[in-house]
């Protein structure tokens, strides 16, 4: 009985010289208070009734160095550490906060992205887009392009320098289709300006342009030649129908067999002297002949054509036509 007495009394010397030291460790570590302290006495006692103590001032430590810091790593590092903590949203404002400044002490369009990609929420988030409008616009001025222009619109279509693009772009526009000057770019451009006074200037510029409209016999006829060979004979006709004389002033001719192949003879260009009178036509005529090989029945001969007006406007086109087989021509 003495002996189980005994027992007991030392179990419990043990247990209140264990509390002795885990409290003894804990007025230690508070009155140090530093993190390092904080966290070795966790590692040697972390279930005991200081834990949530220990891990609280770890954490007010933590935010009052990111705090004295004040850096964007800092509070990243501490919000890494403590994401679920009263202070997050305080750190989160605070970083937000640092990239503003950084962004506008810096002045840059690259800055101003970042923040706006960092922080879409921000609350500069719309003087950040601003500022990035006005840097745009900056640059599409710098360039001066029909492209930058084009793209500025499109992000920006109620920027306050939209009505100045959408007039640099016109002009641009101008330049651009006056300096190739063909009715193919007249047209094309008005397609996309319809109306306004860009418009009224496309059209006046088609009243002085040629319009050429080639055409030709489809198929053309087969003819044999020389016992096995075989003959074909075309003719393509120009109309002029706008009333403006013009004068085609070269040529190039294309044959294709009936496989896709190209043949290669009479397929380079060649001046020739074409006058067309304005709302008049005229004729070029030409032929291929050849025996067997290569054979270009069923295949197509393709005519381009090339010259100007007389108000100096070039013109070009084609126009394709399939040389029949024989027996096609009897159908």
């Amino acid at each position: 009985m003495d002996k189980a007495k005994c027992t007991i009394s030392t179990v419990l010397l043990l247990v209140l010289a264990g509390c002795a030291t885990v409290d003894t460790r804990w007025q230690k570590a508070a009155s140090t208070d530093k993190t390092q302290a904080y966290e070795a006495f966790l590692k040697k006692h972390p279930d005991s009734d200081y834990t949530v103590r220990a891990m609280e001032n770890i954490e007010s430590l933590h935010w009052q160095e990111a705090m004295s810091t004040d850096k964007v790593q800092a509070y990243n590092a501490f919000l890494k550490r403590h994401p679920d903590s009263e202070h997050a949203v305080s750190a989160r404002l605070k970083v937000e906060s640092l990239h503003w400044k950084e962004a506008v002490a810096r002045n840059s369009l690259r800055e101003f992205r970042r923040y706006v990609e960092l922080h879409s929420d921000g609350r500069h988030v719309d003087e950040a887009k601003q500022r990035i409008e006005e840097f745009r616009w900056k640059e599409v001025t710098l360039f001066d392009i029909v492209q930058t222009y084009e793209e500025f619109l499109s992000a920006y279509p109620s920027s306050r320098h939209s009505s100045d693009a959408a007039a640099r772009l016109e002009v641009l526009e101008w330049e651009k289709v006056k300096r190739i000057n063909t009715r193919a770019v007249y047209d094309a451009l008005l397609l996309k300006y319809p109306s306004g006074p860009l418009s009224a200037k496309l059209l006046a510029e088609l009243e002085t342009c040629a319009k050429i409209v080639p055409s030709m016999t489809n198929p053309i006829t087969y003819h044999p030649w020389d016992n096995d060979g075989w003959e074909y004979n075309y003719t393509v006709r120009f109309a002029e129908t706008q009333g403006v004389p013009a004068n085609v002033e070269r040529v190039k001719k294309v044959y294709t067999d009936r496989r896709g192949v190209e043949w290669s003879a009479n397929s380079s260009w060649f001046s020739v002297r074409i006058p067309i009178r304005g709302r008049r036509g005229n004729t070029y005529s030409s032929w291929v002949r050849g025996h067997e090989y290569p054979d270009l029945k069923g295949g197509t001969v393709t005519v381009t054509f090339s010259g100007h007006d007389e108000n100096g406007h070039p013109f070009s086109g084609s126009v394709s036509s399939k040389l029949a087989w024989p027996n096609e021509e009897k159908q």
